[in-house]
């Protein structure tokens, strides 16, 4: 964080800057967590007979591991 218009520091705040990132960088992972169910549940529902020519091969196979950590979830 940048003080004095960004001349100089008067107090260190690399720490808090630390803290700050870390938990930005894990609300990052859960919220793109999120995402993968959300869109591992529309790759279900969708039941496509060739998702090869919809998807990516890197894309069927996040969908893999996301679905060996995450059940299809049934309302």
């Amino acid at each position: 964080r940048s003080t004095e218009c960004h001349n100089q520091d008067k107090v260190s705040m690399g720490t808090i800057a630390a803290r700050k990132t870390f938990q930005a960088l894990n609300l990052l992972s859960e919220i793109i967590s999120m995402e993968m169910i959300v869109l591992s549940q529309a790759f279900e529902i969708q039941q496509l007979k060739t998702p090869e020519k919809c998807f990516s091969k890197s894309s069927i196979e996040l969908f893999e591991k996301t679905r060996k950590e995450v059940n299809f979830l049934k309302l």
